[in-house]
């Protein structure tokens, strides 16, 4: 079995929310070839006048086919607390439950059902508290595999509604917020020919504009610049610049607005197949996070060498 060792930086931030309670995983392993994976350990270390301080253990697990299946943290600058999120899947390895819980206290935080009909298509999904009381379901059109209605009820009767509309790529194109049957508000994605966001519009209302993300790219689909524009206050609106080496991996973060303007900088060391072992994260010329890779791989055999 091998083992990789990788020292890179990542914004605790963006890790911790992109692997939530979700199977994606987070932007930084996306250079990486995870084929035939098992499992990756991710070791953040915060950074303060040159000393390492060990803020958090995550270990994220795969099957033989690449899914996640496991992702468990363990906060270790808050008494060792752990948060455990676990994906089981069907025969055909589609997604069919999930479940988030703490195993200190022995919490039940959430778990979602996914079934599906005879054809494929899903059909519903249910989200249970630690009692185990359903507190949100979704049902999709019978009609149409394109769009998923979430609704939740409080105690008094009043209900929470979401929609989302897909289009044929799977992509989000709208979203749809309602308070019983009164529309709040409307988010509307717009791709490019090759997949991209182009750009994301908020409603007030699903007719006043709010805000909007437009984003940008080079010749090769890469995100080169975003911009964010509050048309309710311009003093708000944002821009964010990025800047890559001959590799595609992101070297340079600039953002700016109105009151402030901050630089991130990476920097990478590569192996003879041009791949990064090391990467360092810079704010303001100083070392501020870096995290340790640690990559098991599954035992090949004799079907899948080659």
């Amino acid at each position: 079995m091998k083992h990789y060792i990788l020292i890179i930086t990542f914004s605790l931030l963006k890790l911790s929310t992109a692997l939530g309670q979700s199977t994606e995983l987070p932007p930084m392993l996306s250079n990486l070839d995870l084929k035939n994976v098992q499992e990756i350990e991710i070791n953040q270390y915060h950074v303060y006048k040159e000393t390492k301080y060990h803020q958090e253990k995550q270990i994220i697990a795969f099957n033989e086919t690449g899914k996640v299946v496991l992702n468990k943290r363990i906060f270790l600058e808050y008494d060792n607390n752990i948060l455990k999120d676990t994906f089981i899947y069907d025969k055909r390895d589609r997604l069919i439950k999930s479940l988030r819980y703490r195993p200190n206290d022995a919490t039940i935080e959430s778990s979602k059902e996914y079934k599906f009909e005879k054809s494929g298509k899903l059909l519903d999904k249910e989200v249970f508290d630690e009692q185990k009381n359903l507190i949100y379901n979704s049902l999709c059109d019978s009609a149409s595999n394109n769009f998923r209605r979430y609704v939740k009820e409080s105690e008094d009767g009043d209900k929470t509604i979401t929609e989302f509309i897909f289009n044929k790529r799977w992509q989000k194109d709208n979203i749809l917020y309602y308070t019983s049957d009164t529309l709040n508000k409307k988010i509307k994605y717009n791709y490019s020919p090759f997949g991209k966001k182009k750009s994301i519009i908020t409603y007030s209302k699903g007719i006043n504009e709010i805000n909007r993300f437009e984003y940008y790219y080079d010749k090769y689909q890469q995100l080169i610049k975003e911009v964010y524009t509050d048309t309710t206050n311009f003093k708000k609106n944002t821009e964010g610049i990025y800047e890559r080496d001959k590799y595609g991996n992101l070297v340079l973060e600039i953002h700016r607005g109105s009151d402030f303007n901050w630089t991130h900088k990476y920097v990478y060391k590569y192996n003879e197949k041009g791949t990064w072992t090391e990467r360092t994260y810079y704010r303001s010329d100083l070392m501020s996070r870096f995290i340790t890779l640690n990559i098991k791989y599954y035992k090949k055999t004799t079907a899948n060498k080659s």
